[in-house]
């Protein structure tokens, strides 16, 4: 990835937000600003003889401005690196979402909206998915439990659509022109300070061959709040297809020693 892409990147997302903060001026409201730094080592449970073994780092910078009763906005920039062999990195893309508090029934139950742009600013998308951009159409639902104060759950319904220069990839894989997902987040907070989470989604990717494609990502994490802006985290993850190569029978597994992967990560908000 070359600094004149990175640089681009920056510069699109800096003339992004001076956009809503001249937009919040104009409807008489102060546009808030925040951030966070986000930084994680990730392995999977391959021996360390194994040439496919993983060992990476990644880290990224979000960005966020809230502008009171109009929309909250952000952005992220990521960078991946390998830990072995070549230790190579790349910049991964990045996105600009706007979202919106649609309906807050009472403190147990609130719906949102998100529209998400997508901008490839990775080698990967460039020159091997050939990606243009793509946009991403999110609906929320966060709920509570008043007796399990707790205890709270996130669902979400998202619809995709990518458009690339070409329907297969450098690689040789087809590229996934439209994606259904749905998807779901359970959170449990105990000793004030520690939380433990589940997440699942299933995604049905259609090809621009019309060919349909499940897959399916989940995880578990406990973390630990160390105060209002920093948080530190272990937690587990696996995905990959939901059926086998006859597309018959179910390739899902909730650890498997030779998808599942690992990471250990640290949030710190500003």
């Amino acid at each position: 990835m070359g600094e004149p892409d990175f640089k681009k990147g920056q510069m699109r997302i800096s003339y992004f937000f001076i956009l809503l903060t001249l937009i919040g001026v104009a409807h008489g409201e102060s546009t808030t600003f925040s951030g966070s730094f986000n930084t994680s080592i990730n392995t999977d449970f391959l021996p360390a003889s194994s040439i496919d073994k993983e060992i990476s780092s990644s880290n990224s910078l979000a960005l966020s401005a809230k502008i009171p009763k109009l929309f909250n906005v952000s952005s992220r920039l990521s960078f991946y690196q390998d830990l072995r062999g070549e230790r190579k990195g790349e910049l991964n893309d990045t996105y600009i979402s706007i979202s919106r508090k649609l309906k807050e029934f009472n403190e147990n139950l609130k719906v949102s909206g998100t529209s998400t742009f997508f901008i490839p600013i990775s080698k990967s998308s460039r020159e091997v998915s050939f990606l243009n951009t793509g946009y991403k159409l999110t609906g929320t639902v966060q709920t509570g439990l008043s007796r399990f104060p707790n205890l709270s759950s996130t669902m979400s319904l998202s619809f995709t659509q990518n458009f690339h220069r070409s329907a297969v990839s450098a690689s040789g894989s087809s590229n996934k022109h439209f994606l259904l997902s749905a998807s779901s987040e359970m959170t449990y907070t105990f000793l004030k300070n520690f939380d433990v989470s589940m997440s699942f989604a299933y995604t049905k990717g259609r090809t621009y061959k019309k060919v349909i494609i499940d897959t399916y990502s989940g995880g578990q994490e406990i973390s630990y709040n160390a105060s209002k802006k920093l948080t530190v985290g272990l937690g587990h993850s696996i995905g990959g297809n939901i059926f086998k190569v006859n597309g018959k029978k179910y390739n899902f597994s909730i650890f498997d020693v030779n998808k599942s992967k690992v990471y250990l990560e640290m949030n710190l908000g500003f």
